[in-house]
């Protein structure tokens, strides 16, 4: 069953996503396309599949699905994209021009992504 809200964040979510940057863990790193050298872009398509590109090479590719968690930080339960990979992200945030995407662990990372 798809809700409106499933179906207002998949249209959100289709396109092109390069990223801005990626901060967390113990160490309390923070790094950018700057500070890396790389060039990250994460692409949704409407039928399912995502394609990760570094530099403008597909490094992974596979599909997702929308999810919940229960978040660590607060309790709530927070929507999550579930990646083929075996690795799920929680949006902590989305709209027409930011994507965020956060572990759900202690000491996890966060990455900030504008929509291409």
């Amino acid at each position: 069953m798809v809700s409106c809200t499933d179906t207002d964040d998949t249209n959100t979510l289709i396109g092109t996503w390069s990223w801005t940057e990626t901060s967390g863990g113990i160490a309390g790193i923070h790094v950018t396309p700057a500070s890396t050298g790389k060039t990250i872009d994460l692409k949704f398509t409407s039928n399912g599949q995502y394609f990760y590109y570094t530099n403008g090479v597909i490094s992974s590719e596979g599909t997702y699905k929308f999810s919940t968690q229960k978040s660590i930080v607060d309790g709530t339960t927070k929507k999550s994209i579930v990646f083929s990979v075996d690795r799920e992200m929680v949006i902590a945030k989305i709209d027409n021009e930011n994507l965020e995407l956060d572990d759900n662990v202690y000491d996890g990372f966060g990455s900030s992504y504008i929509r291409k």
